[in-house]
């Protein structure tokens, strides 16, 4: 195997800038969560790290999407994260605890797992809709509570979904016995079913279907990678991040995955949401080759 040298100025440039990366990745988050009676302050604390997960999640999220949400959607989008966001933590550090008389203060510095999140909203519905053009369903239920169709009525506005009897796809929910739901699409090829305890398992195996990762990747290729080849020391890989970040109209959501030491050179990987492509390969065909760099989207 080929061993590769640098000197010792670029070996210590190199750990300043995977420094640099792991700081970008981490966002930190301060949580105040009030307690009373028979709420603990143990319980609290609890409460205080799943919103931390949450807003980290909500903010990440945010930088992923082609368009803002509307203000209900980024609410209703923040609840289901307060319940599901731990599963898109990819580390966390707690750098800070305060227990008062009646609330506690929690700080966190989160790493989110971006492929992961990105995966998700595309599955549920929420980057292909997330303009706000809302993409109309016939919608049936059956035997749920008032409490079930008010979280429906919340799942819907999650996905960017409507309710307008007579179009395709159709989605069927019915309670069913042992506290289980059950969920349907049907389309007029085919059909797809589910079912689990949690209303929101059977939604998102439902919307899996109904968003596929295909149709929501032209509206935001928010999970597409860029590596750069063939720097000689790693000098110059912070300062092609700062230009990478400046080509807003090109690409947006840029951050430094990583840097790497080869027989051939330095390379560097970043994770992007491409916004124009073709203007993102004529930028990158101009800046890359006066300095002797390569690119490729692996």
């Amino acid at each position: 195997m080929n061993k590769v040298s640098f000197p010792l100025i670029s070996v210590l440039v190199l750990t300043a800038v995977l420094a640099f990366t792991l700081a970008a990745q981490a966002a930190q988050v301060q949580i105040e969560e009030p307690f009373s009676g028979e709420t603990t302050a143990t319980a609290a604390r609890q409460t205080a790290m799943d919103k931390g997960f949450a807003q980290a999640a909500l903010t990440e999220a945010q930088g992923l999407l082609p368009q803002p949400l509307d203000e209900r959607r980024q609410e209703v989008l923040k609840d289901y994260l307060t319940r599901r966001g731990s599963r898109f933590v990819q580390s966390y550090k707690e750098t800070g605890f305060e227990s008062l008389p009646d609330k506690v203060r929690l700080t966190l510095d989160v790493v989110v797992n971006r492929d992961e999140l990105s995966r998700h909203l595309q599955h549920l519905g929420v980057v292909s809709t997330s303009g706000g053009a809302l993409r109309g369903v016939t919608l049936t239920l059956t035997k749920l509570l008032p409490a079930d169709r008010q979280a429906v009525d919340r799942l819907m506005a999650l996905s960017g979904l409507k309710a307008e009897p007579g179009l395709w796809p159709e989605l069927v929910l019915e309670r069913a016995g042992g506290g289980q739901f059950t969920g349907q699409v049907k389309t007029q090829e085919r059909s797809w079913s589910t079912r689990d305890k949690d209303l929101d398992v059977v939604w998102f195996n439902l919307m899996s279907n109904v968003f596929s990762v295909q149709e929501a990747k032209p509206q935001a290729l928010s999970g597409a990678r860029l590596k750069v080849e063939g720097w000689a020391s790693p000098d110059g890989v912070q300062e092609f991040d700062r230009v990478l970040k400046s080509w807003e109209g090109e690409a947006a959501a840029v951050y430094l995955l990583g840097v790497s030491l080869e027989a051939g050179g330095v390379s560097a990987t970043w994770n992007l949401r491409v916004v124009n492509q073709a203007g993102l390969e004529a930028r990158l065909k101009e800046y890359l080759p006066q300095y002797g760099l390569r690119h490729s989207f692996p």
